[in-house]
Order: structure tokens, then sequence, then C-alpha cells
């Protein structure tokens, strides 16, 4: 399988409000969740640094009818690449909407049969800290998103300074941590002990 293409960046402001992955698949418009404000961020986040989602599922997709056994870092791969699209729902779990924590939680369970707790902060608790600068693919990335929950945002690291995460307004998405708004938040991350390579 081919590792995540150096040139999924997309800087460019003007085409933020232009920007809906959901025209791929063509679901549903997703409606506004007025407990989402007060649970899992204080403010509107802003990604100005854009990521081409089309680009990163073709240089990832692996071929129907695959022989060759695919490695756990393949399996979390197409376990991201499924929910692409999935809207957000708060304390929701299912293919219909999730929070954070149940993409992260269920990305996990079903690519790697690992358990993590429900909530970012637990996940939080869990694993052994990594530097930002040693991050690999499959560490959970955590931010500061609300004075409510420390913390308030869980993602999955998948390398290149990109991570897999609900977001507010787009449902499952790859960002750029360098994006100012997740660049400013960044609290650390977590690695448990898996075979991601």
């Amino acid at each position: 399988m081919a590792g995540v293409s150096p040139g999924f960046f997309i800087k460019n402001k003007i085409n933020y409000g232009r920007y809906c992955i959901h025209n791929r698949r063509k679901k549903k418009e997703q409606k506004p969740d007025t407990l989402f404000h007060h649970q899992e961020f204080d403010d509107e986040p802003y990604e100005e640094v854009m990521v081409n989602i089309d680009e990163f599922v073709l240089a990832n997709k692996v071929p129907e009818n695959n022989s060759i056994e695919i490695t756990n870092r393949e399996k979390m791969l197409m376990e991201i690449i499924r929910f692409i699209d999935t809207p957000y729902k708060y304390g929701g779990n299912t293919p219909n909407g999730m929070d954070c924590s149940a993409f992260t939680k269920t990305v996990y369970t079903n690519s790697v049969q690992t358990d993590l707790p429900r909530s970012a902060r637990e996940q939080y608790q869990i694993g052994n800290t990594v530097e930002r600068e040693d991050l690999q693919f499959g560490d959970l990335v955590f931010f500061n998103t609300t004075r409510r929950s420390f913390p308030g945002h869980v993602g999955i690291y998948i390398g290149e300074n990109l991570f897999a995460h609900a977001s507010r307004k787009q449902g499952v998405i790859i960002s750029s941590m360098e994006t100012e708004y997740y660049f400013k938040r960044y609290v650390g991350a977590k690695r448990l002990d898996l075979n991601l390579k």
C-alpha cells in the first residue's frame, strides 16, 4: 500500500468556503448539533490548511481481492477511509453519526482489536506519552478545545502532520496539525504497544 503522499496540503483560504467532502458520497447535509458547542469545542474550528481527501483515499486504497496479507497499519487506514464523511454527533458511535472519541475507539477496535476507553479524557490516561517530534502513525493526538473537559478532542495521527478525526462541521475528515486552531490547542499524544509499521 502506498504511504501518505506529501502533497495533501492545499493552502488556500479562499477555497475553504467551497470545500465540502459530503458531495462525494452525496450524504445528507449534517444538521447543527446544538449540544456540540457546549460539549467538545468552545470556539469554532477553522481550517486554513486544507487536505485533499480524494488524494488521500486513492493513495491508500487496498485493491479488491488482494491475496497478500495486509498489515495492521493498512487495516487501520482502511477503517479510517471507511468512516470518512461520517457525520458528527455528540455521543454518537455509529456510521450514522459519531463523536471524536467514538471514532478513535471504533477504528482501534475494528482494525487492531484494541479496546479504548470511551471518552477523550479517558483515552488521554492510557498508553505512553509521545513527544510531538516523535509522532508515528496510529498515535492518539489530543487537543484542548473546551474548558469543560481536558482534553476535549482526540484524533489518530497518520503521518505528514496529518490526523484523522471527527470534526465539528465536516464529520470524519483528515486535517493538518499545522492548522492554527489545532496547532495552538495541541496538548500531547499517546502511543499504545501496537505493531503499526
